[in-house]
């Protein structure tokens, strides 16, 4: 058996048992202030439309960065929600870059200073010389969910790999 989201008595015994729980480690189990429990608080404004299944991966791949100052290329943001919610994951992070092809992402108004909005193809030559001005030639985190269009994916890569930190 396996379980996605759970409930309960379950749910209450992942949450004290030790990190070294089979259960726990079974389950992928992630405490509080996970990008998971971040997206289900996020019911007003903007709304994020991320699949439930990119959490555990999402966690487990950033969740080392999460105090650190980084500076995050999301492409592909729809309407603005999932910047939100990096920029509460990532308390300490220094930009939060949101790149959409839609020219509507303009009326997205943010309180957090750190999250900014570029407008078009990240793939295109000015958009990349654009996003890499903004973040001053160096991105710590990118996120390609963009177009999902093969050459627009390995342009992307292509153009940014450079420009990602190590690690």
């Amino acid at each position: 058996w396996y379980v996605i989201k759970p409930e309960g008595e379950f749910l209450e015994y992942l949450q004290k048992a030790n990190s070294s729980s089979s259960y726990k480690l079974f389950t992928n189990f992630n405490e509080l202030s996970s990008l998971r429990q971040l997206y289900d608080s996020t019911k007003t404004g903007k709304i994020s439309t991320k699949w439930s299944s990119y959490f555990p991966i999402y966690d487990k791949w950033l969740s080392s960065l999460k105090n650190e100052h980084i500076t995050l290329l999301e492409i592909g943001v729809q309407n603005g929600g999932s910047l939100e919610i990096w920029s509460k994951y990532f308390l300490n992070g220094f930009l939060f870059l949101g790149c959409d092809i839609n020219p509507a992402i303009t009326s997205l108004v943010y309180d957090d200073p750190r999250i900014k909005l570029s407008v078009g193809a990240a793939s295109s030559t000015d958009v990349f010389e654009k996003n890499l001005n903004i973040a001053n030639g160096k991105f710590d985190v990118i996120i390609d969910d963009g177009s999902h269009q093969s050459s627009d994916t390995i342009n992307n890569f292509i153009n940014y790999f450079n420009y990602l930190s190590p690690g």
